[in-house]
């Protein structure tokens, strides 16, 4: 515990102690040269962590990448947080990150693992950044690296320590997320998750495996696979639901010849970086925002206008009399457009309700002739077939009008 207690004390001092005016883009800078300067060392020190089996080879692209990607950040009127403790599994790229984002942005840092892994690559690394901040004048303390398996102990610290990182899988994240009273973030760089729907890429997934030991891995039932360790599921459905439920929210990678598969796996996996038939720690970068390192100023700047004369009052009070009056006119044009709405629709309403009237009148008339139509035809064709029609028949046409006559 005391061990701890002295890098934390370091931690604070180092950071209250740095210069305000420290220009720490020109340090960031003064480290990525001296980097690239010692890359022959660099990857000596790394063959003797191949060599112990204790780390990875050492890419320097990748380093280049991190560099790169920070140099090119421009830090704008901010405050720092303070003393930020890393707790990770001592990956190199990792390491480089943090420091460099920890410098540009004037906070402590401490990197904080459980084992040595790539210890002599590690080593070298701290040497460069701290000989940089030295020749600054800056305490070589900004930046430091604990190893320690009392990482419980080293969180009860929560007056030195400002901010928490935590960087690993789903049980290391829960597990700081538990015992933290700090601030903390979780990422879950360096995890991955891999579901194996058919063995189209057979050969890419146990290049992949082999190369990173931090994978879990899920295969559909029925694949034959030499995979030692891995899950059987039925299917993506179950796959998915697995690796959201437990992924670190990194990155994951679907290995499929199916189209609609690779859809649903892209749209519904909970991470941060999603792949289809692509080995997913192929663009390993670390999923932590600058931000994360600052406490933002923002300024909020009211308008400062002078008094304003008697004309101007007057010539505002005109415009507010002259728009109070413009609003009043819309207003009423708008009631009366109301009413006239109103109006139209009750006499739509009327002239559908006579239409239906007077077209079941006529429906009403029409039946009524048609019936009489038939009426007269029956008693007509009864009068022709008469006796009566026959009497008549014989009459002369003038004893007929005769006849006509006398009876108007």
């Amino acid at each position: 515990m005391s061990h701890i207690r002295e890098i934390l004390g370091n931690a604070t001092m180092a950071q209250e102690n740095i210069n305000p005016e420290t220009d720490t883009k020109a340090i960031l800078l003064e480290i990525i040269e001296l980097t690239k300067k010692s890359q022959t060392e660099i990857e000596q020190a790394n063959q003797i962590d191949l060599k112990n089996k204790n780390g990875f080879e050492i890419d320097f692209k990748k380093i280049e990448e991190i560099e790169e990607k920070i140099s090119d950040i421009e830090i704008a009127e901010t405050k720092n947080i303070g003393t930020i403790c890393a707790i990770y599994d001592g990956n190199t790229y990792c390491l480089l990150e943090l420091a460099l984002k920890s410098i540009i942005t004037k906070n402590s840092l401490i990197l904080v693992t459980k084992t040595k892994y790539m210890e002599a690559t590690n080593a070298i690394i701290l040497a460069i950044i701290k000989k940089i901040l030295e020749e600054n004048k800056t305490d070589k303390n900004l930046i430091q690296q604990l190893i320690t398996s009392k990482i419980e102990e080293l969180l009860t610290n929560k007056i030195s320590i400002n901010k928490v990182i935590a960087i690993g899988n789903k049980k290391l994240q829960n597990k700081i997320l538990k015992e933290s009273e700090i601030e903390t973030i979780n990422s879950g760089y360096g995890n991955f998750d891999v579901y194996i729907e058919d063995t189209t890429n057979i050969e890419d997934i146990k290049d992949l495996i082999e190369y990173n030991k931090k994978v879990d891995i899920y295969v559909k039932k029925g694949i034959k696979t030499t995979f030692k360790k891995y899950i059987e599921v039925e299917g993506i459905e179950e796959a998915i639901a697995l690796i959201n439920f437990n992924t670190a929210g990194y990155s994951s990678s679907i290995f499929t010849t199916n189209k609609t598969n690779s859809e649903k796996f892209i749209k519904q996996t909970k991470t941060t970086n999603t792949y289809v038939n692509r080995n997913p720690f192929a663009d390993n970068m670390l999923n932590i925002s600058i931000n994360e390192f600052l406490k933002i100023k923002t300024n909020i700047k009211a308008e400062i206008s002078e008094k304003p004369t008697e004309e101007e009052k007057k010539e505002t009070e005109e415009k507010i009399k002259k728009q109070d009056e413009i609003q009043e006119e819309n207003n009423r044009l708008q009631e009366e457009n109301e009413k006239m709405e109103k109006e139209i629709t009750i006499l739509k309403e009327n002239s559908e309700s006579l239409r239906k009237g007077n077209e079941l009148k006529i429906q009403e008339l029409t039946k009524r002739l048609n019936e009489s139509q038939t009426l007269a035809k029956k008693y007509m064709s009864k009068f022709a077939n008469s006796k009566l029609s026959r009497i008549f028949g014989k009459l002369k046409k003038e004893e007929i009008e005769r006849d006509r006559k006398m009876l108007s």
